[in-house]
């Protein structure tokens, strides 16, 4: 055969042998989203992991230990519902929702709370404010707020959250890109506070949290555990035991620039709720101040109208 007719044959009979052989191979299936989000899990599971293993302050064991526990879970957000377009509503100037009468921060009930909470708990209020200068009612409002003293209401029938605050922050890290390098720092403060306090994978799963790992009555952040008291010198800190969270939170408000100026003392407040980086138009910190500053003044007005029992008094001195 001619050089230029086998070339003409094999050009005429490429696309049918490639047919054919493409026929023979076996097709792979494609991976569905599904699977793609599993292995992307996986991923920064194990990534977490060997990260938490090897920072300073962290016993490896235990963060083997709690990763291979069933209790520790994703919690995944559900999907929105579709809802009707909204009606328009006229303009009205936003209020403070802490404030509002849902919320009831300035009732008798809500203000007799904090006269009990103080009356169960008055040497750690008095020492607190003895050493860090920030008065009582201040301290109550910021708990008030925060867990209700860690009362359950019907509103609000669980003041220290639902879930272990690890499973929030775990959650938070493998499925929120946008908020994982906060949930890694957090879940890094998180296991050395453990292993400072010698916590069980039994005590780290029972310590319940906000949906961003907030813990104890005041509600603190992981983090912010360098600025939590040891108030009953029992060599471990825990704040949802009053001894130890009463004289943190005025540590905190300390740490944050609170002394006898009240502009000083006002800016503390709002660090405590925390300042965001970007302007907001109803900035929530500044409503949570106006609460906590509203609430002190009408409690100490409160305490005034309803003193000590005598025979509690008397029992006292």
């Amino acid at each position: 055969m001619k050089p230029l007719a086998a070339l003409f044959l094999i050009c005429l009979l490429s696309p049918h042998l490639a047919l054919a052989n493409e026929a023979t191979q076996p097709k792979t299936k494609p991976i569905s989203k599904e699977e793609r989000q599993k292995h992307e899990e996986r991923r920064k599971r194990q990534e977490l992991i060997e990260k938490l293993s090897d920072e300073k302050g962290i016993e490896p064991g235990i963060v083997e230990t709690v990763f291979s526990d069933d209790r520790l879970e994703l919690y995944r957000a559900s999907a929105p519902q579709p809802q009707p377009p909204p009606e328009p509503k006229p303009k009205t100037p936003q209020k403070n929702p802490f404030l509002s009468e849902r919320f009831g921060l300035l009732t008798d009930e809500s203000l007799e709370r904090c006269r009990t909470f103080y009356i169960e708990n008055k040497e750690i209020f008095d020492d607190a404010e003895t050493e860090y200068g920030v008065p009582k009612e201040t301290i109550c409002g910021h708990l008030r707020i925060e867990t209700n003293f860690g009362i359950a209401t019907a509103k609000s029938p669980h003041p220290f959250g639902r879930h272990p605050a690890v499973n929030y922050l775990y959650s938070l890290y493998v499925l929120n890109p946008r908020l994982r390098r906060f949930a890694y720092g957090e879940l890094r403060a998180f296991f050395q506070i453990a292993d400072r306090n010698g916590w069980t994978e039994d005590d780290i799963f029972e310590t319940l949290g906000s949906p961003t790992g907030a813990v104890g009555l005041p509600q603190f952040e992981p983090s912010s555990f360098n600025v939590a008291v040891d108030g009953n010198n029992d060599g471990k800190i825990d704040l949802f035991d009053p001894k130890d969270a009463v004289p943190s939170v005025a540590s905190y408000l300390v740490s944050r620039g609170y002394d006898d100026n009240p502009e000083r003392q006002a800016r503390a407040i709002e660090r405590y709720y925390g300042i965001p980086k970007k302007k907001q138009k109803h900035p929530t910190y500044v409503y949570y101040r106006e609460a906590v500053q509203k609430y002190a003044e009408v409690e100490k007005e409160y305490l005034k109208a309803h003193p000590l029992p005598i025979e509690w008094e008397l029992l006292i001195f």
